[in-house]
């Protein structure tokens, strides 16, 4: 996530520059000629002027100030703190000291360190926002969303206007799941900067989460023309058309995404699941392949294409896809699922029934889980387990499940050489007396 902060190092007090020849010796002299230096990214040269001016006055402050700035520049953090330590302790009342420590301690996501630092600050200057905000980003890196958001409220009363802190509020809002107000906050911060990316993305992202999917569409389409090179919008448009089932819009996204950025293994298992929605399984295991091939250790694509090997009753590959997956995610209940019904429809009822009762111990009350448990138990005549299966099943199972379940056993009487164990197992599930 990017937080927009004002770098400290740009108002600390210390930081007055009077270039001066590189041959003065005294440490106001030495302290303006390394600042020099600095500005010029000769962090090396700018250290070696504020050591000489320490050296000749130790309780020199600015010399401190300056010297931890370039440490901080040059990601030599510990050293930094040091300087900013050491000047807090000649000038107590530094706000900027303490808004550069705490930058640094951020730098080093130690935002324990951090938060008493700013909140020093804001004890002697309550009145400025920059310390909110930055304390808020520290409170919400620890996931203590109700401090952030205090922090940037507060931030955005001190000066209203300030599209990050209401980004940033926004942000806290989603992390909460307070959807709603996310999203205002993400609008009053697009009416104040309307050509930020990233601001329709993420109000995009919100607007996903509450299913408003047009209203999706319409902020990712923005970012598309704001950044037509950017992949983010693509795919996410792309997920949101897929989401009102405009499948051909949807694969259409994807392969723009694809043909910026064609090396994101992700990008091909979501376009692989739009064909599989819409049947077309050869199109899927390709783009499945596609993303096993960038990333071999792709448990999602293993399993998604064990799910198209099953549909199109390719079930020794899909026992290997599916055991694949489970060896790279052991605890993933609905692969197992899947491996059952290959091995159920390959015959082999009882590495079927292992992988179904796993399936269940893994997650007791998933409806596809049980159901599939079930059916391998008619099948096995085992007609008094597979109605305890079928009604912890039913208990959980959507009426949509339901009906696919029945479907699939209509399709299963033509095509599967267990359809009678099935049939007979829907018709328990329907309530219908035990079959004999």
């Amino acid at each position: 996530m990017s937080i927009a902060r004002t770098l400290c190092a740009c108002c600390l007090a210390f930081l007055t520059l009077t270039p001066i020849a590189r041959c003065a010796q005294t440490p106001k002299q030495l302290v303006d000629t390394g600042l020099a230096a600095a500005a010029a990214g000769k962090y090396p040269a700018a250290i070696t002027d504020f050591n000489k001016a320490i050296a000749l006055d130790p309780t020199y402050a600015r010399a401190y100030g300056n010297r931890g700035l370039a440490y901080t520049s040059t990601q030599k953090y510990d050293k930094a703190i040091l300087d900013y330590t050491k000047y807090l302790t000649l000038k107590p009342g530094s706000v900027d000291a303490y808004l550069a420590r705490a930058e640094t301690y951020l730098a080093q996501q130690n935002y324990d360190l951090a938060i008493p630092d700013l909140t020093s600050a804001i004890r002697l200057k309550p009145d400025v926002e920059q310390p909110y905000t930055i304390r808020a980003y520290a409170y919400m890196e620890k996931q203590q969303y109700d401090l952030s958001i205090a922090d940037y409220s507060k931030a955005i009363t001190l000066k209203p206007d300030d599209p990050a802190a209401l980004f940033n509020r926004g942000y806290a809002y989603g992390y909460k799941q307070e959807y709603d107000l996310a999203i205002a906050d993400f609008s009053k911060s697009i009416a104040l900067m309307p050509d930020i990316e990233n601001s329709y993305l993420t109000r995009a992202g919100a607007y996903v989460l509450t299913k408003d999917y047009d209203r999706a569409i319409a902020d990712y389409t923005k970012c598309i023309a704001l950044e037509p090179d950017s992949v983010y919008p693509y795919n996410g448009r792309a997920g949101a058309y897929s989401q009102k089932q405009s499948y051909d819009l949807s694969i259409a996204d994807y392969t723009k995404s694809i043909a910026l950025k064609s090396d994101d293994p992700a990008v091909y298992v979501s376009r692989g699941y739009v064909y599989y929605e819409q049947q077309h399984y050869d199109l899927a295991v390709a783009d499945y392949s596609s993303a096993i091939t960038l990333k071999p250790d792709y448990e999602e694509a293993y399993a998604c294409r064990g799910n198209a090997y099953n549909d199109t009753n390719q079930y020794p590959l899909a026992v290997a896809d599916c055991s694949k997956a489970i060896e790279l995610k052991p605890d993933d209940e609905q692969t197992y699922v899947a491996r059952a019904y290959a091995y159920w429809s390959m015959s082999q009822y009882d590495q079927a029934a292992q992988d179904g009762i796993k399936a269940t111990g893994l997650t007791p009350g998933d409806s596809q889980a049980q159901l599939i448990l079930g059916l391998i138990y008619a099948t096995q005549d085992k007609w008094d387990e597979a109605k305890s299966a079928l009604t912890l099943g039913l208990a959980t199972a959507t009426p949509e499940y339901i009906t696919t379940y029945t479907n699939d056993a209509k399709y299963a009487l033509a095509h599967n050489p267990n359809s009678l164990a099935l049939i007979k197992a829907v018709l328990l599930l329907q309530s219908a007396p035990t079959p004999k």
